[in-house]
């Protein structure tokens, strides 16, 4: 940038790495990049990148991120707050997983008591997680069916391992 362009980059222009890596998924290649910088993160990097790994579901990261944030020792409390809801959604999604995904159940329950080629139906009035959405998708190629889940927010039409929303819910 420097060379090209006769910018000395900034740290407003480091945290726009770290959010473009971040929001792409490539949290351990924004945790990296922050590590070589020429700068002191500041909560502006360590902010977005605590923002992906709640996103992602990213723990390891996640607590690597909120020890450089306590370190920091800032005066906003907004950051404390939000890595305080990064573990309590995650503490959320553990506690869904053990209560057992209704929706994983339904289709298990549909697939066995409908005929093969079948379109099966899904009514939920929760979000779809993460694994319940993957999950679901494999089993549309899988089982070679079309399966339609209605969450609280849209409708997902799963066939032959996609949905159409495009992982994007």
């Amino acid at each position: 940038m420097k060379r090209d362009y006769g910018i000395e980059p900034r740290i407003e222009h480091y945290a726009c790495v770290v959010d473009l890596l971040s929001r792409s998924g490539q949290l351990s290649k924004a945790e990296k990049f922050i590590g070589s910088m020429p700068l002191k993160p500041d909560a502006s990097i360590w902010g977005a990148l605590l923002s992906a790994c709640r996103a992602c579901g990213e723990t390891k990261i996640a607590e690597r991120v909120s020890q450089h944030i306590m370190e920091l020792e800032l005066d906003d409390p907004g950051y404390y707050v939000l890595a305080s809801n990064v573990f309590a959604a995650l503490e959320d999604e553990k506690r869904d997983w053990l209560c057992g995904h209704s929706e994983r159940l339904a289709i298990a329950f549909g697939l066995l008591k409908t005929d093969p080629g079948t379109p099966l139906q899904v009514m939920k009035n929760l979000r779809v997680c993460r694994d319940c959405h993957t999950w679901t998708k494999f089993t549309s190629k899988l089982m070679k069916r079309e399966i339609l889940v209605r969450d609280a927010n849209r409708f997902h039409l799963f066939r032959d391992g996609s949905c159409s929303c495009g992982d994007y819910w």
